[in-house]
């Protein structure tokens, strides 16, 4: 991984930090307990796909 890459991953997960802070992560769990399965998963899967294209993306840009 590139610079870039590792600096937006940090910036993303510091982000997701200070919102189970402010917010709780027994708040979190509870949502995701009343949430759909299928949709988290979706959800994630989403995710990962769009980190593999910026990753990918970035490196093919050089």
């Amino acid at each position: 991984m590139k610079h870039k890459t590792v600096i937006f991953l940090a910036i993303g997960l510091a982000i997701m930090g200070v919102m189970l802070y402010f917010i709780g992560i027994d708040q979190v769990i509870d949502a995701l307990k009343l949430a759909n399965f299928w949709f988290i998963l979706l959800a994630i899967l989403i995710q990962f796909f769009i980190f593999l294209s910026v990753c990918t993306s970035v490196e093919y840009s050089k």
